[in-house]
């Protein structure tokens, strides 16, 4: 409750604090590299940085073992999201900014090259929220429009089928007035008046359809999963979706076979199911 920070990981069997980060406010994980934000607006991002995803304006350190301040000059953020090799952040002005990896057009900046610091996407303005996982990003204003761009190779980006990649955010045409929205590795979950609408990777029930049939695997546009119940959050994991429904029970769905679910068995599910 302090703020402070504290990490575990590989070779380590204890929990470490590190001295130098306090007042940390929200913590966004990539693949194998973290960025913090702290309560005044600063980031501080540590771990891998082959794909320049830690924002340190140069591509000659490969890792970073301790904190370290993602930008030198006077901007201010208010949230943050990594996907598996890249990072997005919202700054006070409902700008967002994005760097690291790019090769599927993730970042949103029109291009394809990666990125050793942090560039404003400009065709974006008045973004409210963002999720990021995998090689996809997702951007929603406040208006309620949800905007995608990267890896559509599963139909995540809400696009339909003709392009495998987009570069550009691009808008939803199908989804209005939507509250929240959050991203597994290649699929999308967004919430539209407790509704529950999803597209992408379907293969191992992520989705919640209710079905195996070769046809449900890959969702092209935003439908709504009627095995959901009427929700007031929705989050993924890579492979998993999960709801909590107005009366604050848990519901999951998709990949089961580490016992992700909290089902008590490793069956993967194609419907919500009540985690008991």
């Amino acid at each position: 409750k302090e703020g402070n920070v504290w990490r575990m990981g590989n070779r380590k069997e204890d929990i470490e604090q590190h001295p130098v980060l306090h007042n940390i406010r929200s913590i966004a994980c990539g693949q194998d590299h973290v960025v913090c934000l702290d309560s005044s607006g600063r980031l501080w991002s540590f771990g891998e940085n082959n794909r320049n995803q830690l924002g340190l304006l140069s591509a000659s350190t490969t890792y970073q073992r301790a904190p370290v301040p993602v930008l030198k000059f006077e901007h201010k953020f208010l949230e943050v999201c990594c996907g598996t090799s890249h990072t997005v952040c919202i700054d006070l002005d409902l700008n967002c900014w994005s760097f690291g990896r790019n090769d599927r057009g993730q970042l949103g900046l029109s291009h394809f090259k990666q990125l050793t610091h942090p560039e404003k996407i400009e065709t974006l303005s008045n973004i409210s929220a963002i999720s990021a996982c995998g090689l996809f990003t997702l951007f929603k204003d406040t208006e309620g429009y949800v905007f995608s761009t990267g890896d559509n190779s599963y139909g995540q980006l809400g696009l339909g089928n003709e392009h495998t990649a987009v570069c550009a955010p691009t808008k939803i045409p199908s989804l209005l007035s939507v509250d929240s929205i959050s991203t597994g590795y290649t699929h999308s979950l967004f919430l539209v008046q407790r509704a529950l609408y999803v597209c992408g990777n379907n293969k191992l029930g992520q989705l919640g359809l209710g079905t195996k049939e070769e046809n449900k695997q890959t969702i092209w546009h935003p439908i709504q999963a009627d095995s959901a119940p009427p929700a007031i959050q929705a989050s993924t994991g890579n492979h998993q979706s999960f709801v909590i429904d107005v009366n604050g029970m848990l519901w999951a769905t998709g990949n089961n076979s580490h016992g992700s679910l909290g089902l008590g068995n490793t069956e993967s599910q194609f419907s919500f199911v009540q985690v008991p």
